[in-house]
C-alpha cells in the first residue's frame, strides 16, 4: 500500500489506547491511513489474494455458500447482502422494542395495571440492549461474527412466543428482558462488521444505511403494529416479530459468511458446505475482564465522548421522546384507537428517510471532492459541519411541535403537529449519521469499542428519558415545552461546535 509522507503526517494510527481525555489532538493521532479498495478497474487485494477477507470479496457473480454442494451462483453484491442483513437486524432491535407502543391501553387493561408500567416493557428493552453487548462483543471477537447473528435472532424468536403466549404482566416483562439479552448484537457490532466489510471510501454511506435502519426501528415499529393490533389483535405483534426472527436466521444462515477476518495458513482449505454448518473458535485470545469494562475508556477521548453525548441526546428527544409520547399526548388527547396512533409515526419515518437521502447525496459530494482534490481520506471535520443542519431542523421540528400541538383543542385533531415531528426526524438522521461517520472515521482502529460506549450511552439516556418525559409536558405545559426543548438541542450542539472550532486551531 503505497501512501504518501504528508498522509502519514495527517493520518497516523494510533499507537495508545489509552490517551488522555485532554488530548485534543487525538482528533489526528486516532485516525487511520486510508485502505486501498479493489475498485471495477483496479482488482488489486489488500491482504494477498485471500478470498476470505471480506473487503476481497468478489463483487459481481459470487457464488452461494453451499454452492460446491449445489453448483449454483448468484449474482449479487456480497457484502450489500451482509450490509442489508445486519442493518435490518438492528432495525428489529428496535422495532420489537417499540412495536408494542400502540396497544399500551390494551395491556394496561388486560392485565389491570397503569399505562406507565406498560411502557416499562420498552424501556426495559431499550436498557438491556445497551448493556449485553459488552459481553456480546467479546465472544463474537472469539467464535465470530456469524454464531453471534444466529443465536440473537434464534433465541429472540424463542422468547417472543414467551411474549405472545403470556396472560399477565410479570411473565411478559420476563420474555421481554430475556429477548433483549441477544438484540444488543446488531447495534454494538453494526459498524465494526461495516469496517470489516468496505474500504474507507464506502463505509460513510454504509454507515448511513446501517444508522437510518436503527432510527428506523423505534418510527416503524407503532406504525405497523398499529394495524396488525387492530385487525388481528395484540398477540400478533409478538407473532409477527417470530416469523421475523425466524426468516432473519434462515438469512443469516444461508448468506451470511463469517466478517472477522483471522489470517490462517494456507495449507488446509474448507468447503463452503463444512463452513456453513460447523462452528468454532477462531481467535484463541483468553477472555479478560478488562475487554468488558475497556470501552468505557473511550470516554477519556474527546473525538469520541463529546459526539456521542450530542448524538445520545438528539436521538433521545426525536426517536425516543416523540415515539413514546406520541400514544399519550395524541392517544389521550383525541381519543385515538391503535391504528390510528400508529398512523401518527408517518411524519417522522418520512423526515427520517429524507433525511437519510439527504445524507448519502452530501456524502457523495465529499468523497468526489476528496478523490480530486485531497490525495487522502475525507477531512473528519467535515462530518462535523454537516450535523449543524440537523440541529437546526430538530430545533424547528420540535418548535413546531409544541407550539402547533400545545394550541389544538382536544377532540380537534389536525396533522398539522406532525409535519413538526417530521422535520425532528430529518434532524436527528442528519446529526446521527454524520457524527457516527465522524467517530467512526477517526477511531477505526477501535470501531467495536467505540462502538460499545456509543450504543450504551444512547440506549442508557434512551431508557431514562420516558421517567421525565411525561412529568416535563404536564408540568412546564406542552406549548412551553418548545423552548426547553430547543435549548436542550442547542447545548447538544455546544460540544460538536468545540470539537469544530478546536480542530481548526
Amino acid at each position: 500500500m503505497s501512501v504518501q509522507l504528508a498522509d502519514l503526517n495527517h493520518y497516523t494510527q494510533s499507537k495508545n489506547e489509552e490517551a488522555p481525555f485532554s488530548a485534543m489532538h487525538d482528533h489526528v493521532e486516532h485516525a487511520t491511513l486510508p485502505i486501498e479498495h479493489p475498485s471495477q478497474k483496479d482488482q488489486s487485494t489488500v491482504i494477498g489474494d485471500d478470498p476470505d477477507y471480506p473487503v476481497n470479496w468478489p463483487r459481481y457473480k459470487v457464488k452461494f455458500l453451499i454452492s460446491e454442494t449445489l453448483d449454483s451462483k448468484l449474482t449479487c453484491l456480497k457484502r450489500n447482502i451482509n450490509l442489508g442483513l445486519i442493518s435490518f437486524h438492528a432495525f428489529m432491535t428496535n422495532f420489537v422494542g417499540a412495536g408494542i407502543i400502540p396497544v399500551y391501553s390494551t395491556l394496561a387493561e388486560k392485565f389491570g395495571v397503569e399505562i406507565q408500567d406498560v411502557s416499562y416493557l420498552t424501556s426495559i428493552h431499550i436498557l438491556c440492549t445497551g448493556l449485553t453487548p459488552f459481553f456480546l462483543v467479546p465472544l463474537s471477537t472469539r467464535f465470530g461474527r456469524r454464531p453471534v447473528w444466529l443465536v440473537s435472532t434464534l433465541f429472540t424468536a424463542v422468547c417472543n412466543v414467551g411474549c405472545a403466549e403470556s396472560q399477565s404482566y410479570a411473565p411478559m416483562l420476563v420474555c421481554r428482558i430475556l429477548g433483549s439479552l441477544m438484540l444488543g448484537a446488531p447495534i454494538a457490532l453494526g459498524p465494526p462488521v461495516v469496517m470489516e466489510l468496505f474500504a474507507e471510501q464506502d463505509r460513510g454511506i454504509a454507515l448511513g444505511t446501517w444508522s437510518v435502519f436503527v432510527t428506523l426501528g423505534p418510527l416503524t415499529g407503532p406504525f405497523v403494529m398499529g394495524f396488525v393490533s387492530e385487525r388481528l389483535g395484540w398477540q400478533w405483534i409478538y407473532w409477527i416479530f417470530t416469523l421475523i426472527s425466524g426468516a432473519q436466521f434462515v438469512l443469516y444462515f444461508l448468506f451470511s459468511p463469517e466478517t472477522r477476518y483471522i489470517q490462517r495458513e494456507k495449507s488446509t482449505s474448507t468447503s463452503s458446505l463444512m463452513k456453513l454448518i460447523t462452528f468454532s473458535r477462531i481467535d484463541p485470545t483468553p477472555f479478560s475482564m478488562s475487554e468488558i469494562i475497556r470501552p468505557f475508556s473511550m470516554g477519556k477521548r474527546m473525538t469520541i465522548l463529546l459526539p456521542v453525548l450530542s448524538h445520545s441526546m438528539i436521538f433521545c428527544l426525536s426517536a425516543a421522546m416523540l415515539t413514546m409520547e406520541i400514544p399519550q399526548l395524541f392517544a389521550t388527547r383525541f381519543e385515538l384507537g391503535p391504528e390510528q396512533t400508529g398512523i401518527q409515526f408517518l411524519g417522522i419515518i418520512v423526515g427520517t428517510i429524507l433525511g437519510e437521502a439527504f445524507n448519502v447525496v452530501v456524502l457523495s459530494l465529499m468523497n468526489r471532492r476528496t478523490v480530486e482534490k485531497q490525495p487522502h481520506a475525507v477531512n473528519p471535520r467535515n462530518y462535523l459541519i454537516a450535523s449543524y443542519l440537523g440541529f437546526v431542523s430538530m430545533i424547528v421540528g420540535l418548535v413546531v411541535f409544541c407550539v402547533l400541538l400545545g394550541n389544538t383543542l382536544p377532540m380537534h385533531y389536525k396533522v398539522s403537529p406532525i409535519i413538526g415531528i417530521g422535520v425532528a426526524g430529518f434532524g436527528n438522521q442528519l446529526v446521527s449519521n454524520f457524527l457516527i461517520n465522524y467517530i467512526m472515521h477517526i477511531h477505526s482502529d477501535n470501531a467495536a469499542n467505540a462502538s460499545i460506549f456509543l450504543g450504551f450511552i444512547r440506549q442508557t439516556w434512551s431508557f431514562i428519558g420516558p421517567f421525565w418525559f411525561p412529568a416535563m409536558f404536564e408540568t412546564v405545559g406542552i406549548t412551553n415545552c418548545a423552548g426547553l426543548l430547543s435549548a436542550l438541542v442547542v447545548i447538544s450542539a455546544l460540544p460538536v461546535i468545540w470539537l469544530h472550532w478546536r480542530s481548526r486551531s
